[in-house]
């Protein structure tokens, strides 16, 4: 799943899982864990995320993969799509 973070939390988020696998965990102690975690997955906000529409990134018969090139991440409009819903 896609989780978006703000820098400040991403160490918080990568926390090494503080038990061990065979041992059986202190399920309060386990929860205080997931919750901690779960602290940083907050909805992001509208304001901070852009998004647009790219050319294809795989080859395709009608428009082949131009490559990593930083012209991959300009902006395309797809004829078949109904842009207006966003």
């Amino acid at each position: 799943m896609l989780v978006i973070l703000e820098e400040s939390n991403i160490s918080d988020y990568l926390q090494p899982y503080p038990f061990e696998l065979k041992a059986k965990a202190d399920p309060i102690e386990e929860n205080i864990f997931q919750q901690e975690v779960l602290s940083v997955c907050q909805p992001i906000d509208e304001g901070k995320l852009e998004f647009h529409s790219v050319k294809n990134l795989r080859d395709r018969k009608l428009m082949p993969y131009v490559g990593n090139v930083p012209e991959i991440t300009e902006p395309y409009i797809w004829p078949d799509l109904d842009y207006s819903r966003f």
